[in-house]
Order: C-alpha cells, then structure tokens, then sequence
C-alpha cells in the first residue's frame, strides 16, 4: 500500500489548481493489477451455469433493448426497456465484492464481456452502466448481435476483472410507460428512434424518473412514478429553448439528468443533443402536464452528453458544496459547481440565439480531458467510473477518475514520465501526488522515491 501524506497530496492539488481536499476522499487505497486480468471462469464467477464451448451463447432473459439502469439508495436496480417501453425493478442477489474500495482499471472490456457472452467483440454494445451503491460493482446493460438481430441482458463487472450474466431467470415488479412510440424511424438509416423511447432514469426522494421520447405532439417526455412501480406515471412534456438552435423544441429528448438542490429547491437539470443545459422544477415534473424548461446554458453544439454525475464535494476553501460533471460524447466533459448554478438559475435564463452562432454560454465550467466516454457513473466518494474506448486501438475499458483531478495519469506521455527528469525541490508535492495516482492507476511499478 502506497501512503503520502495529506499536507502533501493537498499541496500538490493546490499547485496544480485541481481541487480542495478533503481527507475522506484523499485516503489511499491499494492498486489493483487486474487490468490485466480478463480470463473469466464463467463457471464460478457467472450467475448462470454459462458453458462457452457450446455452440449456444448463454441466455440473456426477456429484455428487447435496456437502454438505461439506475439503482436506489437501498441497492434496488431499476431498467428501463426501450424496446417494449417498460420498467423493470430488480433485487439482485447479495454478494461480497473484495475489491469494492478500489478502483477500476480494466482494459480489454469488450473481449472480456465476448467470451462471457460467446460473440465477437465488435457484437456488443454497452447500452448503460450502474454502480451498486453496496458493493461497487458495474451493472452493465449490453447488446448482443446474435443470429442478426439484438439481444440484451445486464453483466455484472467488479474490479477485479470478474465477470457475470444477471441471472436472467431474475424477476421483478414491472411497469409499462406510457405513450412510448409505437412507430419507428431510422436517422439517418442506421440509429432506430425507438432507442431513445427511455433514455435516462434518476432516482430522488423515493420517486423514479424517467426520461425519453413518447408519441405525443411533445414528444420530449418526463415520467415519475413510485419507487414500488405500483401507479400510473405521472407525464410530464418538456419544452426548452435552444439557443443554438435560435428556437423553441419539443421534440428532441433529454439525453442526460440528475437531481440537484439549488437555492434550497429541487429541480430536474437535465441536458439534450448539442448540449443545451436546462432545469425543470421537481415540483413541476411530479404534477403533470406541460413544462417549458429554464436554459440556463449551452455548452457545446454538435455534442450528445452521456451522463450528467452529482456529488458533494468541497470547494477551494475547503467548504462543502456539490459539483455536477457533464459526461459528452463528442467533446471532452465539463465540471460546474453549485454556486454557478445557483446564480444561472436565479438568472433570466437564455431565451434568444446565442451570438456569436454556435458559441457557448458554459457558466465557467472548467474543460476536462475525459475524452472517448461512453458511460459515466458515481462509483464512490473519491472516485467516478468510465466505459471508454482506447484512444490508439479503440478497445472498451472500464476506468476510474480521481474526483476533481478529473484524469488519468497514465494516459498521458509528459515531461514527467522520462527516465531523466528529476523532481526539484519544490515539485515534491506533485511528485507524491503523481505517485499517488500511479498506484491508484495500477502502476506502483513507475513510483519515484
């Protein structure tokens, strides 16, 4: 196990502008060298009894196309299915993760969940991913290409490189949404309209919501039920102004949400393609009808965000506040912290085209190199988790992210990697600090004393 000292590790986020510390989040952890690690027993480590050696891929159960996983406090997994517009709660089975206070450093992803799934690695999509609030295991939604057509399931990956089918014969309580579209259309020939039926679930204050497309003229739709899925949702259209757009839209559905208190209210903030930024009032969404959102920013045209991660945090002071990561597909992701957004919601919020065309109103996010993500997820108090792909060989990994320092060393080849450089004296904090990362990234190999 790697130790620093806290005055060093605080003194090197100081010197680099990263974040304030705190000294829960800062505890180090042992590196796990499981990234190495792939070969699954898929007759100890699966829920189901997978034989690979046949020529039958093993059972994924009944879903048509999970496109969004979350989970409540209590360790309850909800999923959404686009294909037959439906909810799903799930309880899965208790188990022991050893590795659940490390992070994640998993390269080789997609041949890891091929060989568990008995197909080729460019089959398989990875739809959505959750993070079980006990265990700290990765509930992955994936899609198989088998006999020409998708099927999905959910697979279960913890740190250690162990991987397994959710039981598929697992049932639970469901629900059906409503109004989710019954015709489907192609963009551009190739992606189904039907995918974004149910493109995001969030949980708060014993309510589930969701988000995605419905059939109606408002096809930008909210629904929020009972954690128990025992009621009719309540449907809530959207409306938002897209100042990139220069226009009012209704259509296009929230791709990304969360829940956060701001000046002592709740709301829904949520953000749509090209990245216009918006926030609906809880107390609006769980009364139905229709809502015109508050743009509060636009931050990136020609952008899909992934994910939008809350979590407390502290400031440059050291006083507590919360911090909001957006996860994008087609730019690097962007940090905002809770003052920032208290002042935008408490602004007029962006009613007409922005100018300079196609600039950005980012509320002085700061940029973050978290480049090629495809899903992110809250993994613990000093960590987010990724799938990503490779930037040189385009492989699926799934990696963690140090909270506030918002990269990975080992991505990078810098001044400081080459043999000859030598830390002066007062770089030592950086040097502690990057040792710190190196063990926390699976490399203790590369730490300087």
């Amino acid at each position: 196990m790697y130790r620093i000292p806290l005055t060093a590790l605080c003194a090197a986020l100081v010197s680099l502008t990263l974040i304030g510390c705190d000294e829960e989040d800062s505890n180090n952890n042992e590196s796990s060298e499981a990234d190495t690690d792939t070969d699954t027993d898929t007759d100890t480590d699966t829920d189901t009894d997978t034989d690979t050696d046949t020529d039958s891929p093993p059972e994924l159960g009944d879903f048509e196309n999970i496109t969004a996983l979350t989970f409540d406090e209590d360790g309850m997994l909800y999923v959404g299915d686009s294909g037959d517009g439906s909810i799903t709660q799930l309880s899965p089975a208790s188990v022991t993760n050893p590795d659940a206070e490390l992070g994640y450093n998993l390269r080789g992803l997609d041949t890891l969940l091929a060989e568990l799934l008995g197909a080729a690695p460019r089959d398989i999509r990875v739809k959505d991913m959750a993070i079980h609030p006990t265990t700290k295991e990765a509930y992955l939604a994936v899609n198989r290409l088998s006999d020409g057509d998708y099927d999905s399931g959910i697979v279960v990956v913890n740190q250690g490189g162990t991987a397994r089918i959710l039981d598929p014969d697992l049932d639970g309580d469901s629900l059906d949404v409503p109004f989710t579209p019954t015709d489907e259309f192609y963009f551009y020939g190739e992606f189904p309209s039907r995918d974004l039926s149910i493109t995001n679930l969030t949980v708060h204050d014993e309510r589930l919501f969701i988000a995605g497309m419905s059939n109606a003229d408002f096809a930008s739709t909210l629904w929020s039920t009972g954690l128990a899925l025992d009621a009719e949702p309540v449907v809530t259209t959207t409306e938002i102004y897209h100042g990139i757009h220069g226009q009012y839209e209704t259509r296009a559905p929230i791709r990304a949400m969360t829940v956060m208190t701001l000046n002592d209210v709740d709301y829904v903030v949520a953000a749509y393609t090209c990245t216009p930024l918006v926030v609906f009032p809880v107390a609006d969404v769980i009364s139905g009808g229709a809502v015109t959102g508050k743009t509060i920013g636009e931050l990136g045209f020609g952008n899909t965000p992934g994910d939008l991660v809350a979590y407390e945090t502290m400031d440059a002071e050291g006083n507590p506040t919360h911090a909001l990561y957006i996860q994008n597909k087609n730019q690097g992701g962007q940090l905002l912290y809770q003052p920032a957004l208290e002042a935008a919601v408490n602004a007029p919020g962006i009613t007409e085209g922005v100018f300079p065309p196609l600039s950005k109103v980012d509320l002085g996010a700061a940029e973050t190199p978290m480049t090629g993500l495809l899903q992110l997820s809250d993994q613990d108090p000093g960590r987010l988790v990724a799938v990503r792909r490779h930037a040189e060989d385009g492989s699926l990994e799934l990696m963690s992210y140090l909270k506030g320092v918002n990269f990975r060393l080992s991505d990078f080849q810098s001044e400081y990697e080459i043999p000859s450089y030598t830390y002066p004296p007062e770089q030592d904090g950086i040097r502690q600090f990057q040792n710190y990362m190196k063990a926390e990234e699976g490399y203790p190999e590369y730490i300087v004393e």
